[in-house]
């Protein structure tokens, strides 16, 4: 895994278990089940690290369109019809979970089912304290934007996504994006003593690497405890 929507709990929790949910919804059985197929405690940094997969089974409206031939007709009816949601997830207890895209945010709840008390929303990213955790001396590393996404500006451009190197110091657009709100935001991070981390995050909580290539779910995790989980929130109800 080397993406994924941020979830945060409300409450501290430890390791979950594999488990299957039924629930009767008219003459149907519909199933939601979360499957753990690994856990690694003190995978890193004394943090324990659970990975698996999940799946909820929905019931869906779906129009039918029939044609009759010998009456030369044509008629339409609603079916309820059973679809299936996947994800593969990633979890720290306690600190965060990550599913592969916004359908798969289902998860959350499957995980904080399986807590005493903790439920998990999907988080927002605050991009501009991200960015601002790289300048003077608050973190060892360098990082350069080559995507900055925007919004709410005053002026001829209200809204875009900027791609290039150093774009905060575009002689046009430089200032703009340093002011504006951010809807997404990608840094070439450079580690002292490690090769360059390539990535991107939205501020509806998607995180992706891009390089190294390498990444696993590992890897990922412990990136996003040590880089982005600090500019985190949960996201506000509407």
């Amino acid at each position: 895994m080397r993406a994924g929507i941020i979830g945060i709990p409300d409450y501290d929790f430890g390791p979950v278990d594999s488990t299957i949910e039924t629930n009767n919804v008219g003459d149907e059985t519909l199933r939601a089940c979360l499957e753990v197929r690994n856990t690694q405690e003190d995978a890193f940094g004394g943090y324990t690290l659970q990975t698996g997969r999940a799946a909820i089974e929905e019931l869906e409206t779906e129009e039918r369109i029939s044609i009759r031939e010998n009456a030369a007709s044509v008629t339409a009816r609603e079916e309820s019809v059973t679809r299936t949601k996947y994800t593969e997830f990633a979890l720290v207890p306690g600190e965060f979970a990550a599913v592969e895209s916004g359908r798969g945010a289902f998860a959350f709840d499957l995980i904080g089912g399986e807590t005493d008390v903790a439920s998990i929303k999907r988080g927002e990213i605050d991009l501009m304290s991200f960015a601002d955790s790289f300048e003077g001396d608050s973190r060892p590393e360098n990082a350069q934007p080559w995507q900055v996404g925007f919004y709410g500006n005053a002026g001829g451009a209200e809204k875009g996504v900027v791609y290039g190197d150093g774009v905060f110091d575009d002689r046009d657009l430089g200032e703009v994006l340093k002011q504006c709100p951010k809807n997404q935001l990608g840094l070439i991070i450079e580690p002292e003593d490690d090769e360059e981390i390539q990535m991107t995050a939205t501020r509806s909580g998607y995180v992706e690497v891009y390089q190294p290539s390498n990444y696993d779910a590992l890897d990922f995790s412990e990136f996003v405890i040590e880089y982005v989980l600090p500019h985190v929130e949960s996201r506000s109800e509407s």
